[in-house]
């Protein structure tokens, strides 16, 4: 796992020229495929990103060259409601994938963001593992298949 943070400080080239984007993301994927890992990107999203909510900014190169594209943000006051000042939403705007949209209710608590409600730590882990039980099964299915062909 390479975590780049933030874009603004790694990519000397210009935010909105597309093949710039574009080469930078490449050598990236490069650099991910050497390692066998994840490469992430942080970045922050322009003025009309935030205000849209789609989380954008510079070039759409920055998002369509990418597998994925998630978006942190502060949640806003619903009809009179106060927010948590420490209350987060992980968004998911952009996967290959796997399904966009779905959100994640993240709060802060000692230095670090903890997943509430329907996904909490205990939910997400029980998915994980209900996952990797679906994969193995579905890998020794194809084990026993391919004995049964040959």
């Amino acid at each position: 796992l390479v975590v780049i943070d933030t874009a603004a400080d790694t990519f000397g080239g210009n935010e909105i020229a597309r093949p710039q984007v574009r080469q930078f993301l490449s050598r990236l994927t490069r650099l991910a495929q050497q390692i066998d890992g994840v490469v992430i990107v942080l970045a922050h999203p322009s003025q009309s990103g935030m205000s849209s909510g789609s989380g954008g900014g510079g070039s759409t190169a920055w998002s369509n060259s990418a597998r994925s594209r998630l978006y942190l943000e502060i949640p806003e006051p619903e009809s009179g409601r106060t927010v948590e000042r420490n209350a987060r939403i992980l968004t998911r705007k952009k996967s290959n994938y796997a399904s966009i949209g779905d959100e994640i209710t993240l709060k802060y608590v000692d230095g670090c963001f903890e997943a509430e409600g329907e996904n909490s730590n205990n939910d997400m882990v029980s998915r994980i593992e209900k996952v990797s039980r679906e994969v193995t099964c579905e890998e020794i299915f194809l084990s026993a298949l391919d004995r049964l062909t040959s």
